[in-house]
């Protein structure tokens, strides 16, 4: 038989297969349920965080103890004497809601990095999960043998300040993703802040989308310099209300919905090139718009996990949050066969 008639005779297999109505699937992911903090009586919160950290795979967890507001102030006056941001990742965003009414936030981060798992629990603040970059946050200060004070405190000072993504105990999901690079028209009227510091206070005190676009409105979003911004957000609560924000013309826009699903990636969808990479962000685009508008949009975490890994694109992690359960699923540097399940109780 030759190579041709070997796989014309394949095909024709495989078409008798399906009309028998048999459905080849992959084998089911592993799935760990994450365990998190550190017990220790008379322990500062600094050592509590200190120890609660854990290799798990290819990523890290950490339980940060104790109150963070204050060391977040002064990490924002001295960031905005330094600002400035790295060149974005392209990534990947979507919402959906599934048949059961669940309301679905799936993020792919595209960079090459380690990520950081985060639990927070400050007093007087919603209790959260945020995912960050390890390079972004000094885990490699700690991890060292005998880690300097300074290097203890960059750790501790940084975690709080660089989420990329996150859940709080209320259902309240947000992420980012690049965006083409805008000139901020300033407003004496609001407040300027670092894009992922944005993150971190929403997740402390917002717990529905409305609650994100009224705080949005106090404050003008900067990353790169003082005065741009190359990112966009997109939002979802546990009732299935999203948002998008963005500064497509330097000055914010909120985009609304709530039971149509929604995709991002690293372009505007008025038009023009994107930030990081035209093609990818175009053709992932593409992918999410079509799978998520089909008669089979995604119907679970595992189907919206199984469509971030088709449009991965040297992804450091998948994340699919359900807002309605509250919990987190996580797929770390492309191993979609082992996945971590991380959230609150109900």
């Amino acid at each position: 038989m030759t190579t041709r008639h070997f796989i014309v005779t394949m095909i024709l297999a495989a078409a008798v297969i399906a009309g028998l109505g048999v459905i080849w699937r992959l084998t089911p992911p592993k799935i760990v349920d994450l365990v998190f903090g550190a017990e220790g009586v008379g322990t500062n919160g600094d050592e509590l965080t200190l120890r609660s950290i854990q290799k798990v795979g290819k990523f890290y967890t950490v339980s940060y103890h104790g109150d963070y507001e204050q060391r977040l102030r002064w990490f924002r006056d001295e960031h905005l004497k330094l600002a400035g941001l790295k060149k974005p990742s392209n990534c990947s965003l979507f919402v959906v809601r599934t048949p059961a009414g669940e309301p679905l936030l799936g993020r792919n981060l595209d960079r090459r990095d380690i990520p950081v798992l985060a639990r927070f629990a400050p007093p007087g603040k919603y209790a959260s999960y945020a995912l960050s970059p390890s390079y972004e946050v000094h885990l490699h200060d700690v991890l060292v043998a005998n880690p300097t004070e300074a290097q203890r405190n960059n750790f501790l000072f940084c975690l709080p300040f660089y989420p990329t993504d996150g859940i709080n105990e209320k259902g309240l999901t947000i992420a980012i993703a690049g965006a083409p690079i805008r000139r901020i028209k300033q407003s004496e009227a609001r407040t300027p802040m670092f894009v992922l510091h944005f993150i971190r206070s929403v997740l402390d005190d917002c717990q529905n989308a409305e609650e994100v676009a009224r705080f949005a409105e106090t404050v003008t979003l900067y990353d790169r310099a003082i005065d741009t911004i190359s990112h966009h957000f997109l939002v979802t609560d546990a009732t299935g209300q999203w948002l998008v924000i963005d500064y497509p013309e330097g000055e914010l826009r909120i985009t609304r919905g709530e039971d149509e699903p929604q995709a991002r990636t690293n372009h505007f969808l008025e038009g023009g090139p994107s930030l990081v990479d035209t093609q990818t962000s175009f053709s992932r685009y593409a992918q999410l718009e079509s799978a998520l508008n089909s008669a089979n949009p995604p119907a679970s975490t595992a189907e919206a996990m199984a469509l971030l890994r088709r449009v991965r694109d040297g992804t450091a992690w998948s994340v699919v949050y359900d807002a309605g359960a509250r919990k987190g699923l996580l797929a770390v540097r492309e191993n979609y066969q082992t996945q971590y399940r991380f959230g609150f109780s109900q």
